[in-house]
């Protein structure tokens, strides 16, 4: 074994990773260079180590601290004797690829590849993780949402204001808004108001209530409120959510 590999195989992750609390050697017949470790390093300086506290409940395990975890859930002294399942996604266009390997290669490839390692499931029988471009795909998978958002009309909420002081024209025009969105699939936001003054006088003496009772009236069979409307205490608001009539 020559300076060089005898360097490799004495490597530990934990200088790569900067996690004093991961310490594993790599055998040298699989050793990740001096360089490729760098390069996995640096990525926790570029926001892709661990997730912010914050946001810890809805980001999967990645790069060092997912390697962290599988070497303490399999209790292994190397890379090299954890296998687990790596999926490869190579882009769009191209299919993605799967094989059972080690740890260690796994590692290996995703540096090669310039790809974040990504935790997939830990707790099935052979550990699956994902080799993946993360940032890419948060985007796609944030812009799949959005078009499925768009195409899903239940999904979108139309909201509608009326106030008591409104015309009955103006009433009746917003109302026929109401009526054809809930046609066409759609869930409505219905909010009501009512002056103070207009309650006092006796114009309105049940407030918001009464012009919502208006709406929910010319509704009729098209929507369904979830829920009988919520009037604050001083009746000069209420708001009820009607969804598309099942018919």
């Amino acid at each position: 074994m020559d300076g060089q590999q005898r360097c490799a195989s004495n490597l530990l992750i934990h200088d790569a990773f900067s996690d004093p609390a991961v310490r594993f050697p790599i055998p040298a017949a699989s050793a990740l260079s001096f360089q490729q470790a760098r390069r996995f390093a640096i990525r926790k300086s570029r926001g892709k180590g661990r997730p912010d506290k914050a946001k810890q409940e809805d980001m999967p395990l990645m790069n060092e601290h997912l390697i962290k975890e599988i070497m303490t859930l399999s209790k292994a002294e190397s890379p090299d004797q954890v296998q687990l399942r790596l999926v490869v996604e190579h882009g769009s266009g191209t299919p993605p690829t799967s094989e059972e390997t080690s740890l260690a290669e796994a590692i290996t490839t995703s540096l090669d590849l310039g790809l974040d390692l990504v935790e997939i499931d830990l707790n099935h029988t052979v550990p699956v993780v994902r080799a993946v471009k993360y940032d890419a795909k948060v985007y796609r998978t944030n812009k799949e949402k959005a078009k499925k958002q768009v195409k899903d009309p239940l999904s979108v909420v139309k909201q509608f204001r009326f106030k008591a002081r409104a015309a009955d024209h103006d009433v009746q025009r917003k109302l026929d808004q109401v009526i054809d969105a809930l046609k066409k699939g759609h869930k409505c936001q219905i909010q009501t108001t009512c002056p103070t003054r207009m309650i006092n006088q006796g114009t309105n003496p049940e407030g918001a209530k009464e012009v919502m009772e208006r709406i929910l009236e010319g509704v009729g069979s098209v929507g369904e409120a979830l829920r009988d409307p919520d009037v604050n205490i001083d009746k000069t608001h209420a708001t009820v959510l009607l969804i598309p009539q099942k018919s």
